[in-house]
């Protein structure tokens, strides 16, 4: 799939891969930057464009939810950038397989295992907090039950 910022905007593009449930890249070349969004059943597992550096020294130190925390900044981050342009060109290719290398760089160490959902990237990129967080059960688990 190919096309115009111009007629779809990145919101609109991420809207469709998801409910499509596909796995591939989206490549996207803007006025103002360029880069990939890489996905596996809709979900987003890693994020490249040409504002951020790799990632690799940074994330040999962290291990679990610091490490997807890192990277899940990383991609809300290019999510914004791309977001802000109007104008531009954008590819998905679907795969088997969600790309191990973009543009010659291997971004295995910055890719998320289960990925990002992307209604929850929409509600960021909107000014939103996300969902609200589950509700605490009260004191007596009985209680919680009724």
């Amino acid at each position: 799939m190919t096309g115009s910022l111009d007629d779809f905007s990145i919101q609109d593009l991420l809207q469709i891969i998801a409910f499509g449930r596909k796995t591939g890249c989206l490549s996207l070349e803007t006025e103002a930057t360029g880069g990939s969004i890489v996905f596996r059943k809709g979900r987003v597992l890693a994020s490249v464009d040409d504002g951020c550096i790799p990632l690799e020294t940074e994330l040999q130190l962290m291990r679990g939810y610091e490490r997807e925390q890192v990277i899940r900044r990383r991609i809300s981050a290019s999510l914004d950038r791309f977001a802000r342009s109007r104008q531009g060109d954008f590819s998905f290719l679907v795969s088997p397989q969600p790309p191990r290398v973009i543009a010659g760089r291997d971004i295995v160490p910055e890719t998320l295992d289960s990925g990002v959902d992307v209604v929850e990237l929409l509600l960021e990129l909107a000014g939103g907090d996300g969902p609200p967080p589950p509700a605490e059960p009260p004191d007596g688990a009985d209680a919680w039950l009724t």
